[in-house]
């Protein structure tokens, strides 16, 4: 496929995917969308310019669209060829505000934008990293729009990252060249939002433990509470407070309380 077969392919995916998420944010009441490949030939109402990229692209016309259960993300099957990296950075510029993630068995994965009063306290939270990281020396933090490929091949972004110098130093100009940089991030840090299931957040921690992070941290504004996952070793869950991450982080102190003080004041406990 060349470079301009792929560039359209990816105009015309990203056309598709936005109309599709902002008839979900309208009525807020889908989980997951299974897209699927139609048996039909694409519509006539599409000009034949379109025609021919829906052609180039592998896809036929309109996606059969299902909706079940009720929640905010939206997971995506497209037709081969698979989703790349360069097509995922095409989206993402092309529909700002939305996440765009990559699943292990390749599917589309969509967030919608963050709250109001989500996004301030996941600015605490980055926040917080970020302060200890300049004061420590020790690692770089980044912040939710951070996207990275891990090593089976998903690509993720947590809500905030920290990476020690030492992983910093090992990456080699491979990791460094895809749209994505490939690297195993030492902590990462997921803020529930109201819109999202709790379990689909703790699977996400998990397969980010399960690529070799070092500890993963869930805030949760609804329990006012932070669980502490790491590689074979149960949960530990903290009420809010103060909360230390361990040798991984020395010396830094979580203030969940911070975090959540926006959430617990519009009542979300």
């Amino acid at each position: 496929m060349t470079t301009d077969s792929r560039a359209a392919r990816s105009r015309v995916l990203s056309a598709s995917i936005s109309r599709r998420v902002r008839k979900r944010d309208l009525q807020r009441r889908t989980r997951f969308v299974s897209v699927r490949r139609p048996e039909k030939a694409p519509p006539t109402r599409l000009d034949h310019r379109t025609e021919r990229i829906w052609g180039q692209s592998g896809l036929h016309g309109p996606a059969d669209v299902r909706a079940e259960d009720s929640a905010m993300a939206l997971e995506l099957r497209l037709p081969e060829p698979a989703l790349t990296e360069e097509m995922l950075l095409a989206l993402s510029r092309e529909n700002p505000g939305y996440c765009f993630e990559r699943s292990t068995d390749g599917k589309l994965v969509v967030s919608a934008p963050t709250g109001f009063f989500s996004s301030a306290d996941e600015g605490e939270l980055f926040k917080q990293v970020a302060i200890w990281t300049d004061s420590s020396g020790l690692g770089e933090a980044y912040p939710a729009t951070a996207g990275m490929t891990l090593p089976d091949t998903s690509i993720k972004s947590p809500d905030a990252t920290y990476v020690t110098n030492e992983t910093l130093a090992a990456l080699t100009p491979e990791d460094y060249r895809p749209v994505f940089i490939h690297i195993v991030p030492d902590v990462v840090f997921e803020l529930v939002s109201p819109s999202d299931d709790l379990s689909d957040v703790e699977k996400k921690i998990d397969a980010f433990i399960a690529n070799g992070v070092r500890v993963g941290v869930m805030l949760d504004p609804n329990s006012q509470t932070v669980t502490i996952f790491r590689p074979n070793t149960e949960r530990k869950t903290y009420a809010t407070g103060l909360v230390e991450i361990g040798l991984e982080m020395p010396g830094f102190v979580l203030d969940a309380a911070m975090v959540f003080r926006r959430s617990k004041r519009r009542g979300l406990q």
